[in-house]
């Protein structure tokens, strides 16, 4: 085996193996490996592409800061909830404790949940994977409840 076939067999198993971890961090809602299988498939790809050892550490160090800057703040709100959440009858409900209430007559506050924290109304809409999560406060608590069929 030559050494460019020895780098493209190494490119592609890198790839398949990022692909495998990033589909098991998304089914589990894991954010972080979800984003470690994504590195790990792109330096796999530019393992397979440039055939150098340093330039595929070197795009995997920057694409994993990428993440960890832009992305990571994006998704975890919205994997965490959805692990977060527990079945009830028609629809999920889950109760997350506001931790600061900014203005009364409008009902915003700091949601907690876990170990992490937004900013939200209690009349916000958040949208999880095409569903409609609805929220309500009461007694200094946001509840979340995902809209089914039937309801408006």
């Amino acid at each position: 085996m030559r050494k460019g076939e020895k780098a493209i067999h190494t490119g592609l198993i890198l790839f398949g193996i990022g692909c495998v971890i990033a589909i098991t961090g998304y089914a589990s809602k894991r954010v972080t490996t979800f984003l470690v299988g994504i590195s790990i498939s792109i330096a796999g790809v530019s393992f397979f592409t440039l055939n150098s050892l340093k330039y595929t550490l070197a795009v995997y160090i920057v694409f994993s800061l990428l993440e960890v800057m832009f992305l990571k703040p994006l998704l975890i709100k919205n994997f965490y909830i959805k692990r977060h959440l527990k079945k009830g009858n028609s629809y999920i409900k889950k109760d997350i404790e506001l931790t600061e209430i900014i203005k009364d007559n409008e009902h915003q506050g700091i949601a907690k949940l876990g170990n992490i924290f937004w900013n939200v109304k209690c009349s916000d809409v958040l949208h999880l994977d095409k569903k409609y999560i609805l929220g309500n406060c009461k007694r200094n608590v946001l509840i979340i409840k995902e809209k089914s069929q039937d309801l408006p």
